[in-house]
């Protein structure tokens, strides 16, 4: 078995999309945008996009992170992630558990497809 890229650090489900936060394996850079990527799958049309990060806070129990047009909302055990007037109520999915062969197979194909796009700069 083929280890993956990158580890996953956040995964967050619903009946229509998830979101991933990975940590690209292997990645020596400051930037950190080129390292931690936040990637949002569209289960209705199976299309991958990635969600640009903008900013992140902490408080005791609740994680918060903006991205350029949405922003996600979480605990533990669930999340709301909000796009323009589109609300989705998500479940965390603990990072250990493995994501479905679909979504890996999509987190996989992203980070080709952005690998080839780094290396023709």
């Amino acid at each position: 078995m083929v280890k993956p890229g990158y580890k996953l650090l956040f995964h967050l489900d619903n009946e229509k999309i998830e979101i991933v936060e990975i940590r690209r394996n292997g990645i020596l850079e400051e930037d950190k945008n080129k390292v931690y990527v936040w990637l949002l799958y569209d289960k209705v049309n199976d299309m991958i996009s990635r969600l640009d990060f903008v900013s992140m806070k902490s408080s005791e129990n609740k994680e918060y992170r903006e991205f350029q047009n949405s922003k996600l909302e979480l605990d533990k055990v669930s999340g709301i992630y909000s796009e323009g007037e589109k609300t989705f109520e998500m479940k965390v999915i603990p990072s250990d558990k493995p994501l479905s062969t679909i979504l890996q197979d999509a987190v996989s194909d992203f980070l080709i497809l952005l690998n080839f796009r780094s290396e023709r700069r």
